[in-house]
């Protein structure tokens, strides 16, 4: 074969002279021994270990797709199964955090269609994993319902207390994008206490100040030029700790004090245990309920930026667009509003990248406004109303829906000219 130059020595063995010769060998198998040699490869793969770097990773996972295509699943024995089921668990990481979340989906979806129900037992670690990212790879679906269904599936089985912390988490977004905000925050408080962390669910006004004075007794009035340079946490627990708090951003709606401790919380975790990916929602919203509640407006100016260099210095990508949210709102005491408009839209595409649901929703509510504020043309403010409406319709969050429709009314009384 290698004389006829149809196939090439490479590094681990032997592969196809070009792509051509690659494509007449799979056509020459009969397609119902198709996905039996898509599972041969991939096996023999994952034994050289292959699929150690990113793009062997995924070429693997290609493979298995094809091999669990028409039934292929059942043919597959347990020990294959499992290694194909974390190969798939693992692609959907790669595939998220690039962005590629059709893909991400399509990978979980037949990791999740390999799992039996002994592992439960045998491989509590992986199947939670699975189910966790199915759920939501679900929710960015726009398919709630089903990853209702998931979630209390894993409720039901005995977690271990980051596992379980970790799915309140996503039951509290869940309840956020369904506008339950009351069993949100029930969620994210569970989860936290699992964590050691119990929070107040109406705290007093005297438990804020003492929350901001503890802050300020650390910080100063604000973070110093090199607080991104702090280091970070190292703990698993304060890291799911702070993502279960950001959360709670849903509080905004519920207009209650929790609003601000839950902020504090973060950054007193922050400043106590190292920086985590959601120690930029904490910095930039409780920059904003500073310059809300105490009228310091230059310092939550600063307080968000520290947030802003936090996601640039150390790639918190999935942080980005709640901190240019926050940017939004409280840029137009600092800055032209004109900036306060771009960040939006920064927002708008960072929501995207990250498959971020609710701040996808909270993005075009907050575009929605600056350009009514800003006296742009109705025209163009109906349009992107418009948009706004359909596309929280189309995930089930009716509080965003019903506020841009609120704005909608509004902008068209103004076209029309009429009370």
């Amino acid at each position: 074969l290698i004389a006829q130059g149809l196939v090439r020595p490479m590094e681990q063995g032997y592969g196809f002279a070009h792509d051509r010769v690659r494509e007449a060998a799979r056509l020459l198998t009969p397609i119902q021994d198709r996905p039996l040699q898509h599972a041969r490869a991939a096996r023999l793969m994952l034994l050289r270990r292959a699929a150690d770097s990113p793009d062997q990773l995924l070429r693997v996972a290609g493979l298995i797709l094809k091999a669990v295509r028409d039934e292929g699943v059942g043919a597959l024995r347990g020990g294959v199964r499992l290694r194909f089921a974390e190969s798939l668990r693992r692609a959907a990481d790669l595939a998220t955090s690039s962005g590629s979340l059709d893909q991400a989906a399509t990978y979980l979806d037949a990791a999740d269609a390999l799992v039996r129900g002994s592992w439960w037992r045998d491989h509590p670690a992986l199947i939670v994993a699975i189910k966790q990212g199915q759920a939501a790879s679900l929710m960015a679906r726009g398919k709630i319902s089903d990853a209702e269904e998931n979630l209390a599936t894993l409720l039901s089985q005995d977690l271990t207390v980051l596992s379980r912390a970790e799915t309140y988490r996503l039951m509290a977004v869940l309840r956020t994008v369904q506008s339950d905000y009351e069993g949100a925050i029930a969620a994210a408080l569970a989860g936290l206490e699992l964590l050691g962390h119990r929070l107040e669910r109406g705290p007093s006004e005297s438990a804020c100040l003492e929350a901001a004075e503890r802050i300020r007794a650390v910080m100063g009035d604000r973070p110093d030029a090199d607080f991104a340079r702090r280091p970070l946490s190292d703990s698993p627990a304060t890291a799911l700790a702070t993502s279960l708090l950001s959360t709670l951003i849903v509080t905004t709606f519920s207009g209650d004090r929790l609003l601000f401790t839950h902020l504090a919380k973060v950054v007193e975790l922050t400043l106590a245990d190292g920086i985590t990916s959601n120690s930029a929602y904490g910095l930039a919203w409780y920059g904003v309920m500073i310059a809300h509640f105490h009228d310091r407006h230059e310092d939550g100016f600063a307080y968000v930026q520290a947030a802003l260099e936090l996601v640039e210095r150390h790639g918190f990508e999935g942080q980005r667009t709640t901190a240019l949210l926050a940017m939004d709102q409280l840029s137009p005491w600092i800055k032209p509003f004109g900036y306060a408009l771009e960040r939006v839209y920064d927002a708008i595409a960072a929501a995207k990248a990250a498959g971020d649901l609710a701040m996808s929703c909270y993005a075009r509510n907050h575009l929605v406004s600056d350009l009514i504020q800003m006296g742009r043309p109705l025209a163009d403010v109906e349009k992107d109303a418009r948009r706004g409406i359909a596309f929280a319709r189309r995930f089930g969050f009716r509080d965003i829906e019903i506020l841009i429709e609120a704005q909608h009314g509004f902008v068209r009384r103004m076209q029309l000219g009429y009370e």
